[in-house]
């Protein structure tokens, strides 16, 4: 974690959503598959992160396995915050692979703008959201077993979102 110069005091909160959406018959396993939470104080400055998991249905719930979400850094610097994430999370169902991403925010609290770049899976459907307002979403693309395959399907950069 990083600091310096002045800035003003503002509460900031990160989700980093994965959902399987229901777009059709070709679709199992509908619903929330993970969400990373980071909520940030810049007048400490601090973060925390914490998540939460959703389930496979095989007749029986089956929880997720491999669960690793990890604030990997944070940058405080004036008014801009830097926030670098990392999730991943599994099926016990070993025909599925693992849902996994990585992304940078760069938020700048004073101009209300905010920068995202990084990379996730074909599926699930990926959103961010900052505050609650939407930054990033993808609709899921691929199958749940080729959608899944590698690392870093989707490369993702998107600029001057207000906020």
């Amino acid at each position: 974690m990083f600091f310096s110069g002045p800035r003003h005091s503002e509460a900031l909160n990160l989700d980093f959503v994965t959902e399987i959406r229901d777009l059709g018959l070709t679709n199992v396993q509908t619903g929330m598959k993970s969400k990373q939470s980071i909520d940030i104080d810049t007048s400490v400055p601090s973060a925390s992160t914490s998540f939460e998991t959703g389930i496979t249905d095989v007749g029986v719930d089956l929880p997720s396995v491999g669960d690793l979400f990890e604030l990997r850094w944070i940058d405080f610097r004036g008014d801009t915050v830097v926030v670098d994430v990392g999730g991943q999370t599994a099926s016990m169902v070993s025909v599925f692979g693992d849902i996994g991403y990585q992304f940078t925010v760069r938020i700048n609290t004073n101009r209300r703008l905010a920068f995202n770049s990084g990379c996730h899976n074909e599926l699930p459907s990926y959103t961010i959201k900052l505050n609650g307002v939407v930054l990033y979403d993808h609709e899921q693309s691929g199958t749940v077993v080729t959608g899944l395959i590698g690392d870093c399907d989707v490369i993702v950069g998107e600029a001057n979102l207000l906020f």
